[in-house]
């Protein structure tokens, strides 16, 4: 994903669904835009105040995700070069890295 690219579609929306499998997570938002976020690679989730954790595989990180269901996005922006940020109401932060060749 390029730095230029635009999420601010999701600002404002609300993570509705959280959907693991064994190599993938899905997060679901409703809002101006409804659309969906498929993680099939490394992604970071920093609860507010907490620690930043990265996670491998799909079902990891669950348990730091599920805090985030009906939760507003503040923020949706690309910050580096194959990175998507998206830092939640609660001041959270979960992040989708560029973690796949392909």
């Amino acid at each position: 994903m390029d730095p230029n690219t635009d999420l601010s579609p999701l600002s404002g929306c609300v993570l509705t669904f959280v959907g693991f499998g064994q190599f993938q997570v899905q997060l679901a938002f409703s809002g101006d835009t409804d659309c969906h976020i498929s993680i099939e690679g490394d992604y970071v989730v920093m609860p507010p105040g907490g620690q930043v954790t990265t996670f491998s595989e799909a079902a990891d990180g669950a348990a730091a995700l599920l805090p985030l269901l009906g939760q507003s996005v503040e923020v949706a922006m690309v910050p580096t070069d194959g990175t998507a940020r998206l830092r939640f109401e609660s001041g959270a932060i979960a992040e989708v890295l560029d973690s796949e060749p392909h």
